[in-house]
């Protein structure tokens, strides 16, 4: 599969890793984007589907909101096929404020300066335990290996502003292991009276393929904030449930969803 059109932009992915897929098409359609985002990192661009998606989401904020600063997106990935796939759709797309590193996470934070995110998004790795495929760079975009959880959450909390916001996509059983990992850490950092920026979640979806059957995927958003979070926070937490099909057909709520970036919809 060498090309995937969207409406407003196109993918070249004939060395990308991992393809278009729907994990990524859901984060990148469920995601908010606000009027005041300005700087956006995206970790394990792959082809850049995610923020391509971004950039039309901001691009209808900037519409509204006369911009103070000029925007800017970043995709991060290690596999240098998906790297150059990422900056020839970047450079192909209808807006200029793309750009993609060869760094990872690790890298990336490691190198950052003072100046923080708004939003960081990733479609993360997920296998921790299966056996891999013989293929090293689609295992390395599915295995934890190259990135694990509390590595994601730590560098996400080191690289985004007070307030800034964190959006994943993980399968049920792992989503669970990443609210848990969130608990964990901010345990671990009052233990050590660290101060320091604490993820508190904002919006939860669980995502089911069609009635009947267990959410197959959450999707997550985390804001980072000063002090103690507790668990009242999360269940103060906006909570969706967002169902694929009805009857064999889209149901209208994952229609209305994807309908401003899939054809045919």
């Amino acid at each position: 599969m060498g090309n995937f059109r969207f409406k407003r932009f196109g993918i070249r992915q004939e060395r990308t890793a991992m393809k278009v897929n729907t994990d990524g098409v859901l984060l990148g359609a469920w995601m908010k984007i606000l009027p005041g985002d300005r700087r956006m990192l995206d970790i394990g661009t792959g082809s850049g589907v995610i923020a391509l998606m971004a950039a039309q989401h901001l691009e209808e904020c900037l519409e509204e909101n006369l911009p103070e600063s000029f925007p800017e997106i970043i995709g991060l990935e290690i596999d240098s096929g998906s790297y150059k796939d990422a900056c020839l759709n970047f450079e192909n797309a209808p807006w200029k404020f793309l750009k993609a590193l060869p760094l990872s996470l690790q890298q990336y934070a490691e190198k950052q300066g003072s100046e923080k995110f708004d939003m960081i998004f990733c479609n993360p790795p997920y296998f921790i335990h299966s056996l891999k495929c013989p293929d090293s760079s689609r295992s390395a975009a599915r295995h934890t290996d190259t990135l694990e959880q509390g590595e994601l959450i730590r560098d996400a909390l080191k690289l985004l502003r007070p307030g800034g916001r964190l959006a994943v996509i993980l399968p049920a059983a792992e989503g669970e292991r990443f609210m848990e990992k969130i608990h964990f850490i901010e345990e671990k950092m009052i233990r050590a009276e660290s101060p320091g920026l604490f993820f508190r979640p904002v919006r939860f979806c669980k995502v089911y393929t069609s009635a009947g059957k267990p959410a197959k995927r959450y999707l997550m958003e985390f804001a980072a904030e000063c002090g103690q979070m507790g668990k009242e926070c999360f269940s103060a937490c906006r909570v969706e449930d967002l169902y694929m099909m009805k009857d064999g057909v889209h149901t209208p709520e994952y229609v209305s969803l994807v309908k401003d970036f899939y054809l045919g919809f």
